[in-house]
């Protein structure tokens, strides 16, 4: 049996991302092809006496240091001669949080007391990369054959097979838009394409970027895309009185925003567009406020402060509500700037909800002809779209057939089959 291991840098932040998200359907498809899926923590804490109590540091403690002054800067020197990861077998007695940094689907973890905060300031400091050693210590857990780095980081597994996912460039591609340093992003994504076994990218539109950037040979990249996991179609009484109730919303009633509010996502021009389509139908927006945010949420926060808005603003939500709101919603309006992938437009898809998404990227690839296709840059062609989505039933319904057969072609079973054909390109099977 294969054993796999994948980074829980991403699986470890308290509110989760995209990328642990990722993860998680990673390991639920490890698991699918028969193998035992693995995630390495990195907690600020040291080993600890028990298992349990190992367990309890992963949930507890986080990515970040612990220590400071000269013992964190030994700590970073000494990273390049590597850190050892001691095993765990995860417990029924310690119940870990159901939103966010979710209890992941299993076999082990493998603890190293700050290997992503160590290996990420040695790399920085001193251009050097982190080997991570597996030492079962007597214990049944087996090392891992492969594994997976989900972003790149600058880490390397010397016993095992490993494997890349890069889910987008866009740092390099649209760099007025992070908080990256440029170079520094560069440099560690060339040296990351260069240790690893294998690439994966989650579009066709990805790899073409990764290969153009990185001059990368073809045979060295494969694409599995992102499944999305079979929706929650919820009870559609209960959604309407949980609507009425909280927000004063009805099924259909409203349009959907959710993600993070940064200049890729696009949101500036979505409420110019929304207001300018003088619509009556609510727009509601789930994301928190992330970096360079300012031209986002400029003119939001000022027709909100004058009270003329039907636009009202959520905060960071619970899976279970955000996925209420998608599978009610009248469309959800997704038209990014550039993504990788999309997830937003597929779990829309999924569920029959109408979706307005951009050409340009990889959103056009996900979505095909089972949404409408907009210029990200263009404020009136969203406009048209929004209004076509909020007056023509006959497209809402014709969109919302669509959706789903569109988001078949991404299932769980298709994403399983992609990746054992990457397990016998790199020789697992």
């Amino acid at each position: 049996m294969i054993t796999a291991c994948i980074d829980g840098f991403n699986l470890a932040m308290p509110h989760g991302t995209g990328i642990a998200t990722y993860g998680h359907t990673l390991l639920e498809g490890i698991a699918s092809m028969g193998a035992r899926g693995q995630v390495l923590y990195g907690p600020s804490v040291p080993r600890q006496e028990t298992a349990v109590m190992d367990e309890v540091a992963v949930i507890a403690s986080s990515n970040r240091s612990a220590k400071g002054g000269f013992k964190r800067a030994i700590g970073t020197r000494l990273a390049r001669f590597g850190r050892t990861a001691h095993p765990v077998i995860p417990s029924d007695q310690v119940i870990w949080p159901t939103d966010g940094m979710r209890r992941p689907a299993a076999h082990s973890y493998w603890l190293a007391q700050e290997i992503y905060y160590l290996a990420n300031r040695a790399y920085s400091q001193y251009g050097t990369v982190t080997p991570v050693r597996f030492d079962p210590s007597g214990t049944p857990i087996p090392v891992p054959d492969v594994v997976h780095w989900t972003c790149p980081l600058p880490l390397h597994a010397p016993q095992a097979v490993n494997i890349l996912t890069v889910h987008d460039i866009i740092p390099l591609k649209l760099p007025h838009t992070t908080k990256e340093q440029k170079p520094a992003y560069y440099r560690q994504l060339i040296a990351s394409c260069e240790r690893a076994d294998h690439i994966i990218c989650v579009s066709e539109h990805t790899k073409r970027d990764l290969m153009q950037v990185c001059l990368l040979p073809e045979q060295k990249v494969s694409v599995t895309y992102q499944p999305v996991i079979q929706p929650d179609m919820g009870d559609a009484e209960a959604d309407a009185d949980w609507l009425a109730t909280n927000l004063g919303l009805e099924p259909d009633g409203f349009f959907l925003f959710y993600g993070a509010i940064e200049p890729k996502k696009n949101l500036g021009r979505i409420v110019e567009a929304y207001l300018e389509s003088r619509s009556q139908t609510p727009l509601v927006i789930v994301g928190g406020r992330s970096w360079l945010d300012e031209y986002e949420t400029g003119l939001l926060n000022g027709v909100q402060e004058h009270g003329r808005s039907r636009i009202i603003k959520l905060d960071y939500m619970p899976r279970s509500v955000l996925d209420r709101l998608i599978r009610t919603a009248r469309a959800t309006l997704f038209p990014s700037l550039y993504e990788g992938f999309g997830l937003p437009a597929l779990e829309s898809m999924a569920v029959g909800t109408p979706v307005l998404a951009s050409t340009g990227h990889a959103l056009e690839e996900v979505v095909g002809e089972a949404g409408i296709l907009v210029d990200p840059y263009d404020p009136d062609a969203i406009r048209q779209a929004i209004t076509a989505l909020d007056t023509d039933n006959d497209l809402r319904t014709h969109l919302k057939v669509l959706g789903p057969r569109r988001a078949n072609m991404f299932s769980a079973e298709k994403y399983q089959q992609r990746l054992e054909t990457v397990y016998r390109t790199v020789g697992l099977l």
